[in-house]
């Protein structure tokens, strides 16, 4: 009778083992490597074999001495008030985007509609189409640098993070604040943990205020502008956040989001507010509208996925193309397919250049591809595949992850017939006052049509973006919506 209890006991001791080992984050010997053989956020430190990738050796520092016409400013303790330094920064020098580190560098190379077949290996399919559709399009490739960093806080959190952080399904992000959540991806569901590392990527510890406008482009190269203000309040990101307070007290809000349309005319003063949790098995997304011909707020449960309620795009993109892929992933099967040495859009200081006219910048079918930079860089792949029974108009969409900063820089978007349909892009650099990374603009080309949308125009006035001192949570609720929306 003893000896059957010692194997009972025994054998519920190895089952709890298990169960506490599916929750106890990522591997120890893993972890091990953050700060080592891997970037503190989980990317290969070493450069590869042949050195056209360096290695990473820290980032960009925060005043980069090549950048002319970049001051010091001296500033209380950042570790302390990264947001206050920020804001006086700003105050001082202006709210103009920051000059390049490498403007004086030329292409090594440039892929064209004739020579691309010999660089496709290193081209996503979407990039190769975009070959075959435009004689025109181009790519002039540079030197690849890795100038992403971020702020020792984000670097302590991520180790954190990957001792503790663990995830429930595809959307149940438990244990983490701050840092990325899943510096090395691990177990069954690794390929949504690192597209959940590019949703819950670190940018700034309070709030952003961007005046900016998106430009829809015709086939011709005509275009309109839709311009908006957003309030974006961040809770996870927050530095001293711990896993308990986001969950405990702030219900697991990842972020409050509220965008006021400015123009044009016809849709001036409508409102949209969304509540975006970390856990979206427990809490889903909510969202409202504030519709000024109707003058009231109504909810909008419909604002994810492949709906276009919040996008004002005409059809160009939907709820979940916002900052390449956003919100809740049941919709698709994810499968992470490794990491591949690719051309992708990165340090493109010289895109968000103030003052440039938008005329310069939008062409027929795509950008001014002259404006752009290209760089071998190390992504992150992922295929999402649509679940049979499931309605969306894209039925995979491939995804490719930047390793220094965890951002979407490639999104290769298919049809029903398994066609590619649709390229999105993120013109990556690094925020090196911050620091951080983030994307200059972004398009979407519609294959089909020859049009194009192009986001996060901020070069000409009033399009700016601010950080702002802390906003109360009263701005982000529905009954402020109406007041905001009066026009």
């Amino acid at each position: 009778m003893l000896r059957k209890y010692l194997v009972v006991m025994a054998g519920a001791a190895a089952l709890a083992t298990v169960a506490s080992a599916s929750y106890a984050g990522a591997p120890a010997g893993e972890i091990a490597k953050l700060g080592k053989s891997l970037t503190p956020v989980g990317a290969e430190r070493a450069g590869s074999k042949d050195g056209k990738i360096p290695e990473w050796t820290g980032g960009l520092p925060v005043y980069p001495k090549s950048v002319p016409g970049l001051p010091h400013i001296s500033s209380p303790d950042r570790s302390k008030d990264l947001n206050g330094w920020l804001m006086a920064f700003t105050k001082k020098f202006g709210q103009k985007n920051l000059p390049g580190p490498y403007a004086d560098e030329k292409p090594e190379f440039t892929i064209t509609a004739q020579n691309y077949k010999q660089y496709a290996d290193k081209l996503t399919p979407g990039m190769q189409a975009m070959f075959q559709h435009y004689a025109d399009f181009k790519m002039h490739v540079y030197k690849t640098h890795r100038g992403v960093a971020f702020p020792q806080q984000v670097y302590d959190w991520t180790r954190k993070n990957a001792e503790n952080a663990t995830l429930e399904g595809q959307n149940g992000v438990h244990g983490a604040a701050v840092g990325f959540p899943y510096p090395i991806p691990y177990g069954p569901h690794k390929a949504n943990m690192v597209i959940w590392n590019h949703a819950l990527a670190w940018h700034v510890p309070n709030t952003v205020v961007q005046n900016q406008a998106h430009a829809i482009v015709s086939q011709s190269g005509n275009y309109y502008l839709v311009g908006n203000t957003r309030w974006i309040k961040f809770f996870y990101s927050r530095f001293g956040m711990t896993p308990k307070e986001l969950e405990n007290k702030y219900n697991d809000m990842y972020v409050y989001f509220l965008q006021q349309v400015t123009s044009p005319a016809r849709l001036a003063g409508e409102v949209l507010l969304v509540w975006e949790p970390v856990d979206q098995e427990k809490h889903p997304r909510s969202a409202w509208i504030y519709n000024p011909g109707q003058r009231r707020v109504r909810r909008a449960p419909n604002v994810e996925f492949d709906n276009t309620t919040g996008t004002h795009s005409d059809g160009l993109a939907t709820d979940d193309n916002f900052n390449m892929w956003n919100g809740s992933q049941a919709q698709y099967n994810w499968k992470l397919l490794g990491k591949k040495e690719m051309y992708v859009p990165y340090d493109d200081f010289n895109l968000g250049k103030s003052g440039r006219p938008y005329s310069d910048i939008i062409k027929a079918h795509h950008l001014n591809q002259d404006l752009i930079r290209y760089e071998l860089h190390r992504v992150w792949v992922v295929q999402a595949t649509l679940k049979k029974g499931i309605r969306n108009i894209y039925s995979k969409r491939v995804f490719y992850v930047d390793e220094d900063s965890w951002n979407i820089v490639i999104g290769d978007l298919y049809d029903d017939r398994g066609n590619i349909w649709r390229v999105e892009q993120a013109y990556l650099t690094p925020v090196f006052i911050v620091p951080t990374a983030a994307a200059v603009m972004n398009t979407i080309n519609d294959l089909t049509s020859g049009r194009y949308i192009a986001g996060g125009l901020t070069q000409n006035p009033p399009q700016t973006r601010a950080l702002a001192a802390d906003t109360p949570d009263s701005k982000y609720t529905p009954a402020n919506l109406r007041r905001v929306g009066i026009r």
